[in-house]
């Protein structure tokens, strides 16, 4: 009955994960990880505060950093936010980016629900306050290895799927798709079944989808992008 009981555990510890991680509800291993972590991102503030103004100078080192932000997989920028919806038509979740601070050389995004997240060697890491961390490589370039971790008990494989896909998102279309492949396994139970998930992410916007695996047609999205933009604050 023990053995019983502890299985339905790990079941439903594995069913939570596959939810959290789909929409980045997920928080950090503990947030002692800031300690390891060896900020690196693009500079831009550093730069600024570096070199003397020359006339239009600022102007143009903002619309460089928002252009890059809209070629992104994963745009990040204060007051962006995101709806989701899942399969079944029923519940979903709101995401929604209200500040930014900058650590060293890293800029942080804190989200509305808790999650910190920031951008490090092409790899978005998500991390929130009740513990875990989901990583969402978003550099599609080939020589891309797959990324390797353990978060909760669960040893967690990240690695690139398509490169460039199309994905049917409630009518509408989203051509030119970064496919995430999530595969994921109990490692408490010295091994277990491998789960798995492909998330989908448009330039500009973000994850637009996600579908669970076996794969069945391309509509079948566990959970699906309904609304999106930016908030003026």
């Amino acid at each position: 009955m023990a053995r019983h009981n502890r299985g339905r555990r790990q079941k439903g510890r594995a069913g939570a994960l596959v939810h959290a991680v789909g929409i980045g509800g997920l928080g950090c291993i503990l947030f002692a990880v800031f300690g390891w972590v060896q900020y690196s991102s693009s500079g831009i503030e550093t730069a600024l505060r570096s070199r003397p103004e020359v006339p239009g100078q600022q102007h143009r080192e903002i619309q460089a950093a928002k252009s890059l932000g809209t070629s992104s997989y994963y745009p990040l920028e204060v007051g962006r936010y995101w709806v989701y919806q899942n399969g079944n038509g029923r519940g979903g979740v709101e995401r929604f980016i209200e500040r930014r601070e900058r650590q060293g050389n890293q800029d942080l995004y804190f989200f509305a629900d808790g999650t910190v997240v920031y951008l490090k060697e092409g790899k978005i890491f998500e991390m929130g306050p009740e513990g875990g961390v989901n990583v969402i490589p978003v550099d599609p370039s080939p020589e891309r290895a797959p990324y390797l971790y353990v978060s909760e008990g669960m040893q967690i494989r990240k690695r690139l799927g398509a490169l460039d896909t199309t994905v049917a998102v409630g009518g509408r279309r989203f051509d030119g798709c970064l496919e995430v492949i999530t595969e994921f396994r109990n490692i408490d139970s010295g091994g277990g079944e491998t789960l798995a998930y492909s998330s989908y992410f448009a330039r500009g916007i973000g994850l637009v989808g996600r579908q669970r695996w076996p794969k069945g047609d391309q509509t079948g999205l566990s959970m699906s992008l309904t609304d999106h933009g930016v908030k003026h604050l």
